[in-house]
């Protein structure tokens, strides 16, 4: 029964670009995200890339989300999870990743659902 329902939700798949402030040097990333919802609750583990001139920086991440609203054909929800930071110079880490976010299920909106 279990197997059955989680075949039943889809995974979302997902693209992002992101604006990094931890630095001295502020850095622009973009990245790809597979995520499951469970009512209004969702998990993803993603991938960044950040990109600052000789210190570009690899993020891997597990983040939890939980729905809080809906405009329109966008469902808005808070954020938080942790990332492994593989960086290009400099001692690799971990760190809290905190944010919004907002997601429009872009096949309903071509096959008219």
């Amino acid at each position: 029964m279990a197997t059955l329902a989680l075949s039943a939700s889809a995974l979302e798949v997902g693209v992002n670009g992101t604006r990094d402030y931890s630095g001295s040097a502020d850095r622009t990333g973009y990245g790809i995200t597979l995520g499951q919802k469970f009512g209004a609750v969702g998990i993803e583990a993603g991938y960044n890339r950040f990109l600052q001139g000789a210190n570009d920086q690899d993020r891997y991440s597990v983040v939890g989300s939980y729905d809080v609203t809906k405009i329109g054909p966008v469902t808005v929800a808070v954020k938080g999870g942790v990332a492994y930071l593989m960086n290009q110079t400099g001692a690799d880490g971990y760190a809290y990743t905190a944010g919004v976010g907002g997601s429009v299920p872009i096949a309903n909106i071509v096959t008219g659902k």
